[in-house]
């Protein structure tokens, strides 16, 4: 979530913001931190004091906060926030959350109606048949491998250029390593992330693998998954 971007454009400390919000300032420490997920109760504070945009507070969705124009929608995003409360437990609910930014992020790599640059570099070089799949199967391999390899994280100091270095740790010449990506498609990924992709969202899937991965095999074929679920990924990703 963006709870401590959105602080920070309101321009108020943290114990200044917690008392507005009538919360503590340890409370508001944690969740912008992502040590505690904030309850629905307290994102309707949010957007009740300080007119907070919810698609920002969940997404990053600009504008940070809305305009007159945007208060029916404000009240209709309320309406669902309470309805979802209601239907799943704070938990579940901050889950599935999760897996509408991580489906949003990764639809990047490919759009049916605007294709991203992979798959124009795909189509450029004429790739048929199943090879549009590939760039979904290297983000497969790097997330498995995240997912097998969390220790990684908690000494990185930048989550883009972690996920940039495993990009340029991917062994394209391993026996193992059925579908070869070239150096210049390799480049275009390693492009793709450091332009398009925030801090923020790139934290979202390295530090939610799992999830990140089921939403990479509902794009994949039954038979893909199936052949690359089981591949040794350190083979993949060699350190340097």
């Amino acid at each position: 979530m963006f709870l401590k971007e959105f602080r920070e454009f309101i321009g108020l400390s943290q114990k200044d913001f917690a008392d507005k919000l009538g919360l503590t300032q340890a409370s508001i420490a944690r969740y912008e931190t992502d040590k505690m997920n904030p309850t629905t109760t307290v994102i309707k504070k949010y957007i009740d004091i300080f007119n907070a945009n919810p698609n920002f507070l969940f997404l990053g969705l600009e504008p940070l906060v809305l305009s007159l124009e945007d208060e029916y929608l404000s009240k209709n995003n309320q309406e669902i926030i309470k309805d979802l409360s209601l239907l799943l437990p704070q938990n579940e609910l901050n889950v599935e959350l999760n897996k509408i930014l991580i489906d949003k992020v990764l639809n990047r790599f490919s759009k049916d109606d605007e294709k991203s640059t992979i798959m124009k570099i795909l189509s450029a070089l004429h790739l048929e048949g199943h090879i549009p799949y590939r760039p979904f199967l290297f983000l497969y391999y790097t997330f498995k491998y995240v997912s097998e390899n969390s220790d990684e994280l908690q000494n990185i100091k930048s989550y883009k250029e972690y996920f940039v270095e495993l990009v340029k740790r991917y062994n394209q010449f391993s026996i193992k390593n059925d579908p070869m990506f070239s150096e210049k498609i390799k480049s275009e990924i390693e492009a793709n992330i450091e332009l398009n992709f925030t801090e923020e969202e790139t934290k979202i899937l390295l530090t939610h693998p799992m999830e990140t991965i089921k939403k990479l095999e509902e794009k994949m074929t039954s038979g893909m998954v199936r052949t690359h679920r089981n591949k040794n990924m350190k083979d993949l990703f060699p350190k340097k």
